[in-house]
């Protein structure tokens, strides 16, 4: 029998994200006190590169971790996008961030074609 003991407690690594060594503090530079998540500092195997696993608290439901998951996520996409973050990318748990896109609509010449049908 193995028996897997999670260091976090009631707190679960979601991502896995890589920055630049020469972003000093991003823990502090995505800080946002309503939502319940740490970015933790984990060993890098190539020095000009930080790497973080994003943990969150999972006491409140699945839906409110995953909630929590995407949003963290998709504001350091955006801040990474606008050049606040260098050298930002998401090494694991990517999928987190197409969770709550709304779907898209379909074209209205398509389903006028459909309505033919």
């Amino acid at each position: 029998m193995n028996l897997t003991l999670n260091p976090f407690g009631n707190w679960h690594r979601v991502a896995t994200i890589e920055v630049s060594s020469r972003v000093r503090d991003l823990p502090a530079l995505v800080q946002d006190d309503r939502l319940k998540f740490r970015l933790i500092e984990a060993d890098s195997p190539r020095r000009s590169f930080r790497q973080y696993d994003l943990v969150v608290d999972s006491t409140e439901g699945e839906r409110r971790c995953a909630r929590t998951a995407w949003t963290v996520l998709n504001a350091m996409q955006k801040a990474a996008d606008l050049g606040c973050i260098d050298r930002y990318r998401v090494l694991e748990g990517s999928q987190w961030l197409s969770m709550f896109e709304a779907p898209r609509a379909t074209p209205a010449s398509d389903s006028h074609i459909s309505e033919m049908a």
